[in-house]
């Protein structure tokens, strides 16, 4: 899977994360919403987990497994291809 790619659907499953979680807030009782958020939540952690393991983390206050100042390692965004 690309970067792009990756990214991609990480960001549609924490999406999808956040709005479950709206809709639990009015419906904490829903059963099959419930079921659904956990395992999208689940899901969104193994992508992210991923994204970081190949290529670094995606946010400033990540410690795991990371150098204090890791993400200066890579190119930066203007020197991008």
């Amino acid at each position: 899977m690309t970067k792009e790619q990756l990214l991609q659907d990480i960001y549609g499953t924490g999406l999808i994360c956040t709005d479950l979680r709206l809709f639990l807030d009015t419906n904490p009782d829903h059963k099959e919403a419930m079921t659904d958020f956990r395992n999208h939540c689940a899901e969104y952690a193994r992508l992210k987990e991923a994204f970081e393991r190949d290529f670094g983390p995606l946010t400033g206050f990540n410690d795991q497994g990371f150098s204090e100042f890791s993400w200066t390692c890579g190119p930066w965004p203007w020197k991008r291809a």
